[in-house]
């Protein structure tokens, strides 16, 4: 099992970056932050990171299959798919309605159309059909999971099964030590050097200098922002280079958007 996949399994319930999340929010999908230990016949299976991802995989399809079987219309019923975003070939799991992932046809032949200068509907019209479908789906789970108990009973064996790979896993919280000075110094004379692992969140910081650099110990950033209380800026990360900020933009705060668990050193230089 990829570790995009494994990420996206994360999403599949508890809102992360798939569609999923448009029609069902965290109230209504995650089970009690705080399960009760299973029963004899609900035993979670501690072994590997690998071990645990398939319980969870098998967990979530259970949940969903039930809910397909119960739910009042067909357009609820969620699937999930691997799929490759437009101009890219690297997969990604996509849990959604079939509801949704209509809509989302549709909209794509809307744009397409509009771009020939063909006449019909416009692309808004579906994503406000689509947004009318996801309360709806919503409002059901919600329903459904205070009626139906073998729903309730599928999604605490997917949230224990959520808590046993948490607890393998990195941490779902970021977390942020600063560096004691070696000898009085810091490295590269900085002024502050924090060494952070990322959770599932986007790590931020407010920048105590102008001048700042990132290195990677290990994982992936996919980007970086800056925001200011005059401008923002997007930036594209490279391993060990140096930005400066204006002095003009006042006060700012970094955002490093990376794979959970990704480790890196942020050095604040004067």
């Amino acid at each position: 099992m990829s570790a995009a996949f494994g990420r996206a399994l994360y999403a599949a319930v508890v809102c992360g970056a798939v569609a999923l999340c448009a029609v069902a929010d965290e109230d209504a999908v995650r089970p009690p932050p705080a399960s009760p230990p299973p029963s004899d016949d609900e035993i979670i299976v501690y072994g590997s990171v690998a071990q645990l991802r398939h319980q969870l995989l098998k967990a979530r399809d259970e949940m969903f299959a039930r809910f397909n079987d119960i739910n009042s219309d067909d357009r609820f019923d969620i699937h999930c798919y691997s799929e490759a975003p437009t101009g890219s070939r690297i997969e990604r799991e996509r849990c959604v309605s079939n509801s949704w992932r209509e809509q989302d046809r549709n909209i794509g032949q809307s744009w397409l159309a509009q771009a020939r200068g063909e006449t019909g509907l416009p692309p808004e019209y579906f994503m406000g059909e689509q947004a009318i479908m996801a309360d709806k789906l919503r409002d059901e789970w919600r329903r459904l999971a205070n009626e139906d108990p073998e729903l309730a009973d599928a999604m605490k064996r997917f949230g224990r099964a959520q808590a046993a790979l948490d607890r393998l896993g990195p941490s779902r919280f970021s977390q942020t030590h600063d560096r004691a000075p070696n000898g009085g110094e810091l490295p590269y004379g900085a002024q502050r050097v924090l060494d952070v692992s990322v959770g599932r969140k986007p790590w931020t910081h407010a920048l105590d200098t102008r001048t700042f650099r990132i290195a990677t110990a290990s994982g992936e950033i996919r980007g970086l922002t800056v925001a200011c209380d005059k401008a923002n800026e997007h930036l594209e990360y490279r391993p060990f280079s140096e930005w400066t900020v204006p002095s003009d933009y006042g006060s700012c705060r970094l955002q490093v958007d990376a794979e959970r668990g990704t480790a890196f050193t942020l050095y604040e230089l004067p």
